[in-house]
């Protein structure tokens, strides 16, 4: 199963392969991982690797011995690792709850690098580093893996934790397996894992120069819905993102507690930026954010993340469509408006933001005297969908039914980039490819995990 049809049968409701996904394909074959970047390379000392504190930068760290820069070595046997899955996959929770038993019995240091919770932990971080070792289409995951190793550096992760994480999880594996399970499924199942750890320690080694996590303020605060708030962020120091990436963050309240949010805007001059907050319940980070932070107050941002939703100038064919909803307007509202300052603009971008009420499509507005100002109002069309507002005069329905129907979008020709709730995403996508859109014109997140 490759990495992008993994992703969406986990957005799907149940957790199950969605039957009615209409591009199923046979396992493709395992290919060569191509040549990590030679900054990664045994032969540079691993000094200035930046592993968290910032007295601690520029100590010598070793590489830890998994460690490979062979993009050919070690092979992974498909087909044994795909049994090794099977043994376990009906009881992957009890994997992952006791993966990370395996890991605070061998790390010492464990509980400060993790929250006090570890329900949120468990669920999003193994679950995903499971799915990402059994993954078939590793090359898909390469560009992914690398920004999560330099991502990690914000929790202390140093390269020598990846060989006791992989202890770790093949113990937890092998236990879990009971009788059925070889020395030749651990073969394949810690090759796999040393490939994997090796594109990450990649990651953080190609990030040694720069900070692991940024200091940052907010400067303002508006809370335009009870639920809902637009936060403007000013980083201590300047903050290299790309308009559709997202980051991770952390409030001091909640130490550790690193929740994914998604940036709003094409990077300015001043290098703030804005993030979009939707309160889910009255307690955790998002809520923290929505109801009781305030201009002043300090956060802690990890390093941008996300590929899929960046667009560059000449990158852009026929014409680019965008759906979103939600909190996943920002993404959307950013990429629109860094193709308004290019150059040269595509020949036709359409961007279709849902919500349920008028309220909920709060980008619109904005977007759409961005385009008059720019004077692209033939070039550049932005809309509003509106599920459950009768009253609302314009498109109505959910995003993800309606917007496929609107055009013939195979026929256009056009790229899409699909942001929103997972249940969203997995729609718009099924619903597009159903009508032709080839999957490898359609464009989002691979992972992904709702705020709390």
């Amino acid at each position: 199963m490759g990495f992008r049809r993994l992703v969406l049968r986990w957005l799907t409701r149940d957790g199950r392969e969605n039957p009615e996904l209409p591009y199923r394909q046979p396992t493709p074959p395992a290919v060569p991982l191509p040549a990590p970047s030679t900054i990664g390379a045994p032969k540079l000392p691993a000094s200035g690797l930046v592993v968290g504190q910032v007295a601690r930068r520029g100590t010598p760290l070793a590489l830890p011995k998994l460690y490979t820069s062979d993009p050919t070595r070690p092979v992974v046997d498909r087909a044994l690792l795909r049994e090794a899955w099977d043994l376990v996959s009906e009881h992957s929770d009890t994997l992952v709850v006791n993966f990370y038993a395996e890991l605070f019995a061998r790390l010492a240091e464990a509980p400060m690098m993790f929250p006090s919770s570890m329900v949120r932990q468990r669920k999003d971080f193994g679950r995903a580093l499971v799915q990402w070792v059994v993954a078939d289409d590793v090359d898909s995951l390469i560009a992914h893996l690398g920004q999560l190793g330099a991502d990690h550096r914000k929790f202390d992760v140093e390269p020598r934790h990846y060989d006791i994480a992989g202890a770790a999880l093949v113990s937890a594996w092998r236990r879990l397996a009971g009788a059925g399970w070889t020395d030749e499924h651990e073969a394949a199942v810690v090759a796999s894992y040393t490939r994997l750890a090796s594109i990450m320690i990649d990651g953080a080694l190609a990030a040694r120069h720069e900070p692991a996590s940024w200091p940052a303020e907010i400067t303002e605060h508006r809370r335009l819905m009870p639920d809902f708030a637009v936060l403007r962020v000013q980083p201590d120091s300047p903050y290299p993102y790309k308009a559709g990436q997202y980051l991770t963050l952390e409030v001091p309240s909640h130490r550790r507690q690193w929740r994914q949010m998604s940036i709003a805007n094409a990077p300015r001059a001043d290098n703030t930026f804005d993030v979009h907050v939707r309160s889910i319940g009255h307690l955790g980070v998002s809520a923290a954010l929505v109801r009781h932070t305030k201009v002043g107050d300090r956060l802690r941002l990890g390093p941008p993340r996300g590929n899929d939703l960046v667009v560059e100038p000449g990158t852009v064919g026929p014409g680019l469509l965008c759906v979103g909803s939600g909190t996943g307007a920002a993404p959307i509202s950013a990429v629109v408006e860094s193709i308004l300052g290019w150059p040269e603009l595509p020949n036709q971008v359409y961007a279709f933001l849902g919500g349920r009420t008028k309220n909920d499509i709060y980008q619109v507005d904005k977007l759409q005297d961005l385009v008059h100002t720019h004077g692209s109002q033939e070039q550049v069309h932005v809309h509003a969908v509106v599920s459950e507002d009768r009253d609302f005069r314009g498109y109505r329905g959910k995003v993800e039914v309606l917007v496929p129907s609107l055009h013939d979008w195979a026929e256009l020709g056009v790229d899409v980039l699909v942001a929103g709730p997972n249940q969203m995403i997995a729609g718009t996508v099924t619903k597009l490819a159903g009508i032709g859109v080839s999957l490898s014109k359609i464009h989002f997140d691979q992972y992904e995990v709702s705020d709390s």
